[in-house]
């Protein structure tokens, strides 16, 4: 019991402890892409695909 009692409160407090974040465009999220390596088949194949749909990447 003391387990979920304390699982509870966690949960509770880490909600809480987010701040709300106002994004650009009264968007409701971002999405974050990264590649690595730099693979010539992400070259060759993502980058026309996320050119496509407007979406920026990075490429360490």
């Amino acid at each position: 019991m003391k387990k979920l009692i304390f699982l509870l409160l966690f949960v509770n407090i880490t909600a809480n402890a987010q701040e709300k974040i106002d994004w650009p465009d009264h968007k409701k999220a971002v999405i974050v892409l990264t590649y690595d390596d730099a693979l010539e088949s992400q070259l060759n194949i993502a980058v026309p695909q996320l050119e496509a749909a407007h979406f920026p990447a990075t490429f360490f």
